[in-house]
């Protein structure tokens, strides 16, 4: 496990309660102000240097839902500990993972297309 340290981040404030409305699976990274919360996925439909990120604000609020590629020679393992990290905002994220810093920039936005749970229950009753 990964623990907090002040050169991944600012560290001036923990993790609040979590949220009833962001979904399981996000990490917190603590900010001077506020911190924020993140989501990786990888949906089967992306390539395979393409994730989906959503940024949540401390409230649990969607702050932005987009589509981000990863710009390394190194593999990125969802399955492997790692945690966000400085500079990490709606247009680049870095993660750390291994004591290797991983950069995912800007693709795609997603916050005005239907969210991958609200299609399946689409699917459903169509």
């Amino acid at each position: 496990m990964i623990k907090q340290n002040t050169k991944y981040s600012h560290g001036a404030l923990t993790a609040p309660s979590y949220p009833k409305n962001i979904p399981a699976g996000c990490k917190w990274l603590g900010g001077e102000g506020y911190g924020v919360w993140f989501l990786i996925t990888k949906p089967v439909y992306l390539s395979e240097r393409e994730y989906r990120i959503r940024r949540y604000a401390h409230t649990g609020n969607l702050d932005c839902d987009r589509i981000f590629e990863l710009n390394s020679d190194k593999s990125f393992f969802l399955d492997e500990d790692f945690k966000f990290a400085y500079i990490s905002h709606c247009q680049k994220c870095t993660i750390v993972q291994n004591d290797h810093f991983f950069v995912f920039e800007f693709k795609k936005d997603l916050q005005h297309e239907p969210y991958e749970g609200s299609f399946k229950k689409l699917q459903n009753h169509i």
